[in-house]
């Protein structure tokens, strides 16, 4: 799935938050807003972005008022390990799935086969 430069930066933003453990565990949206200005994006952006990424089915928004959180889904999760390579700082077994598992799926988008 192709993201956009604005989508990938939300992506790597939850992923070098502070907050979670776990690649699929929610993230405060302040704590996205802080990690994408180093991609040189702005707050303002940042809604339009997340509804962006949940229309594609890469990230879930928290609807509890005050709550203001948005995690990455599992599919979201393999996107973002298949355009970066990597997953930066979180545990890498989001949703209990093993790094081989994605590291396939990577390969798989790259039309390599791991196996061989």
């Amino acid at each position: 799935m192709k993201l956009t430069h604005l989508e990938l930066s939300v992506l790597r933003a939850i992923d070098c938050s502070e907050y979670g453990e776990d690649i699929a565990d929610d993230v405060w949206t302040f704590s996205i807003t802080d990690n994408m200005a180093a991609d040189g994006a702005t707050p303002k952006q940042l809604p339009g972005v997340i509804s962006s990424l949940s229309k594609k089915g890469l990230v879930r928004i928290c609807d509890v008022p005050g709550e203001e959180t948005v995690g990455v889904t599992k599919a979201g999760a393999a996107a973002y390990i298949a355009a970066v390579g990597y997953n930066r700082n979180k545990v890498s077994d989001a949703h209990g799935e093993t790094w081989e598992t994605f590291k396939a799926a990577r390969e798989a988008a790259k039309g390599v086969n791991p196996n061989d």
